[in-house]
């Protein structure tokens, strides 16, 4: 979905245009993986309103609770309860067939099976296009002016869904209605106005953060995916972590890309760990955010028998080819420094 901001953008700065093709590539394992993750949520929630016993009603909260779970509401407990829903025996055998492709990522989707499924399961079109709270739409955005008030309308989205978490404090109503009148606005209200609101939100959000303090190196402690403690992480204030998360991950994403502030999406992602909280509450495969499987085109074989100069040169045009992936690759850069001796080999 391309927002109309009307006139172009005056100041000059670095943007990348992506094409929808090329972002389709880029983003489709994550596309694929969360879709997944909403449409089972979506039945498994259908599921629990029938007469369950007890046992089965447990398994599937448990689900609900920890997506990456294995072996509950499988392939076919899904395929049967898109059956019973639709009554299509082209949806069951789709998802009976690719169930666990669209799970692990290995098996990417067109807009057709979600459009198609929103008719059955509404939200699932616009799960596949938007992402968790928006995020696929703010890294695809093609300019800075797009990308702000992409930001400003899913973070404004969140703010009204969840109103009732933070009834009462006058400050956060204040911003959203700010927000609100801004969106409104459109263009006319200024980009960089708008933009200011949102880091206002977000700041009051995550109080006392220090993303957009420069460093040239993170020192990170890695948590595994299952021993990962949400409750552990930075907390928001009033609002729910899994909702906000995506946001800040596309706001720190905004920041890298069109600011160059690499450490503001390296700290989101990697020191917050955000990343692997979107891996363990929508089954977004953390690995993926480095994008090696990028070039399906080019097996490893043929990459390994390459000559130094070739693989620089595939290299070189991977990256010119996927700014996103260049992006997300410096931000995880910064949480592996090289040691400064080895910049000094000794003789032995």
């Amino acid at each position: 979905m391309k927002i109309k901001t009307g006139a172009e953008f005056s100041i000059y700065l670095p943007q990348l245009k992506l094409s929808g093709d090329e972002m389709y590539k880029i983003l489709k394992q994550f596309r694929a993986q969360y879709w997944f993750w909403y449409v089972r949520n979506e039945l498994i929630l259908n599921k629990l309103k029938s007469e369950l016993d007890q046992e089965d009603k447990a398994e599937l909260q448990k689900l609900l609770i920890d997506p990456t779970l294995e072996d509950i509401f499988g392939k076919e407990s899904i395929s049967d309860q898109i059956f019973s829903i639709s009554g299509d025996e082209q949806l069951r055998s789709k998802f009976l067939d690719d169930s666990d492709k669209f799970r692990v990522g290995s098996r990417p989707s067109t807009e057709a099976t979600p459009k198609w499924l929103d008719r059955y399961i509404p939200g699932s079109l616009s799960a596949f296009i938007e992402g968790p709270s928006g995020l696929f739409e703010i890294i695809e955005a093609n300019s800075l002016v797009e990308a702000v008030f992409v930001i400003a309308r899913h973070l404004l989205r969140v703010l009204k869904e969840d109103c009732d978490l933070y009834l009462g404090d006058s400050e956060l109503e204040r911003l959203t209605k700010s927000l609100s009148e801004h969106v409104q606005l459109g263009m006319f209200g200024g980009a960089f106005k708008l933009l200011n609101i949102i880091e206002e939100i977000i700041n009051y959000i995550f109080p006392n953060n220090e993303w957009d303090k420069f460093v040239s190196a993170l020192q990170v402690v890695k948590t595994s995916l299952q021993q990962l403690e949400p409750k552990h992480l930075f907390q928001t204030k009033f609002l729910k972590l899994e909702v906000m998360a995506p946001i800040a991950v596309g706001y720190g994403f905004f920041r890298a890309r069109f600011f160059d502030e690499i450490h503001y999406l390296s700290k989101v992602c990697y020191q917050e760990q955000f990343l692997t909280l979107l891996n363990k509450k929508f089954i977004m495969n953390e690995a993926f955010w480095l994008f090696e499987s990028y070039d399906n085109e080019l097996s490893s074989a043929e990459y390994l028998h390459f000559k130094e100069s070739e693989r620089k040169k595939v290299n070189a045009n991977r990256i010119e080819q996927a700014p996103i992936k260049n992006i997300f690759c410096k931000a995880h850069f910064l949480t592996e420094p090289v040691l400064f001796s080895k910049c000094f080999p000794t003789e032995k």
